[in-house]
């Protein structure tokens, strides 16, 4: 992160901003829990009157950077300006899929929806959508303590994935966010897992994936690619859970 030589009014001017902040609608549907999550346009909504209303703006610049032999990832260059001059900027990666046009542009709008959210503090408003196909309501504990070994677990199968995203959690490990093409995201801070992931993305095969369900956080605990015979996945031998999920690596 880089910023002005001075950033104090910039700063008096987001905290009173952030006690404006709404949380975000999740307005658009994610089919496979029945379940629905903020867009894009909901963490706009959610954060841009009170930005405005305190001499606050972000803008974001996107640009291609080759991560490899015919590999391709976006970065989002997040502005936080304010009317004094003062400002505070990053950059989000986030690979590319596919390389094409479409490919492109979800990358883009995923990395402008995280970046935005994280940079403003705009959080997803709470909803039942987790009761409603079944699964209890849990709250996560202390930064280091792991969900119950009896959190609900489904299985997704044949699924594609359509995007790895590679970031920190707060206490420091390697986290994986796997988008699948049903619009589920899960993590998981298991390298095994997270590098497969990577592998299978790349290789745009169906997969078949063990998920875990914490209140609105998804754990991703297994994945293999989908066999002929494959109608559940194989559960991992370690257990690996993320600690603390991070709002910034949940998709709202």
């Amino acid at each position: 992160m880089t910023r002005s030589e001075n950033i104090n009014e910039l700063a008096a001017a987001m905290a009173k901003a952030q006690g404006e902040v709404a949380g975000a609608k999740k307005d658009s549907e994610n089919p496979h829990f029945r379940s629905r999550y903020a867009d894009l346009a909901s963490v706009w909504d959610a954060c841009r009157g009170p930005l405005s209303k305190h001499g606050l703006s972000v803008v974001q610049f996107p640009r291609l950077t080759s991560i490899g032999e015919s590999a391709w990832a976006v970065e989002i260059e997040t502005t936080l300006l304010h009317t004094s001059g003062q400002w505070m900027t990053d950059t989000l990666a986030v690979p590319i899929s596919k390389a094409d046009a479409q490919g492109v542009g979800s990358a883009i709008t995923y990395a402008r929806r995280y970046a935005l959210g994280a940079v403003v503090g705009v959080a997803p408003e709470d909803d039942d959508a987790n009761a409603a196909v079944g699964h209890a309501k849990h709250t996560n504990g202390a930064a280091g303590h792991a969900p119950s070994a009896t959190a609900p677990r489904s299985a997704s199968v044949g699924q594609t994935i359509t995007n790895v995203a590679v970031n920190k959690t707060s206490t420091g490990k390697t986290q994986w966010a796997v988008t699948f093409s049903d619009n589920v995201t899960a993590t998981t801070i298991n390298p095994a897992i997270g590098q497969n992931a990577t592998t299978l993305w790349n290789a745009k095969v169906p997969v078949v994936a063990t998920l875990e369900h914490k209140g609105r956080f998804v754990n991703l605990m297994g994945l293999k690619k989908r066999g002929a015979d494959d109608d559940a996945p194989e559960l991992p031998v370690d257990d690996y859970r993320v600690e603390a999920p991070d709002e910034s690596s949940i998709p709202f």
